[in-house]
């Protein structure tokens, strides 16, 4: 995954592993992560396993994994391994490679989890999941209306609906005397929605 992704191990800040607490399977995964996250990296590589929040799902085991690692992703926080009270030392885990995560922390710098998730059954999850790019922030300022007109634009299901729209601004604007004719249509046109 990191191959085809184009990245190096020291890219990756969170992995969300298979972890089903097995006296085989676990250390033989903490190992090969290992192998993998060397110690060549600023700070260690975070992991975790959504079974530790809602236990093995069976068949939908890898697809929690991928949906609990893009919610990480999104959010930009590493959640607790639920439960986690201290390293097994029967998994060998090295901390200056990978740190078992046990509170949440914001995430900082880019984004991206590995994910190494097994279902029975064959629902796999092997990936790479990177933040997308974030947008240019756009100017929030609005143009003045060139003449004394802008579009106030109300809108509702029933004509009920749009009376009641149209007395809830009235009502607004009586309390708020100082709004702008131009930020009145700015509001009623961009950021409202419209039936």
């Amino acid at each position: 995954a990191l191959a085809d992704a184009g990245l190096s191990p020291a890219d990756i800040g969170y992995v969300e592993a298979h972890g089903t607490a097995t006296a085989m399977g676990d250390p033989i995964e903490i190992q090969a992560l290992q192998e993998v996250f060397t110690t060549d990296r600023d700070e260690p590589c975070a992991i975790g396993s959504v079974k530790s929040n809602i236990g093995h799902t069976d068949v939908a085991a890898g697809l929690a994994g991928l949906v609990k690692a893009a919610l990480c992703v999104y959010h930009g926080e590493l959640v607790p391994t639920v439960n986690f009270h201290r390293v097994n030392p029967e998994l060998g885990l090295d901390p200056a490679v990978l740190r078992i995560s046990a509170d949440t922390r914001t995430w900082t710098g880019p984004r991206r989890a590995g994910v190494s998730s097994f279902g029975i059954g064959g629902t796999n999850a092997h990936m790479v999941l990177e933040q997308p790019p974030q947008p240019t922030p756009q100017p929030t300022a609005h143009p003045a209306p060139t003449h004394g007109t802008a579009p106030v634009v109300l809108s509702g299901r029933t004509p009920q609906a749009l009376r009641d729209q149209a007395r809830q601004w009235a009502h607004w604007l009586t309390r708020h005397p100082d709004t702008t004719l131009t930020d009145l249509a700015w509001t009623t046109t961009r950021h409202r929605q419209h039936f």
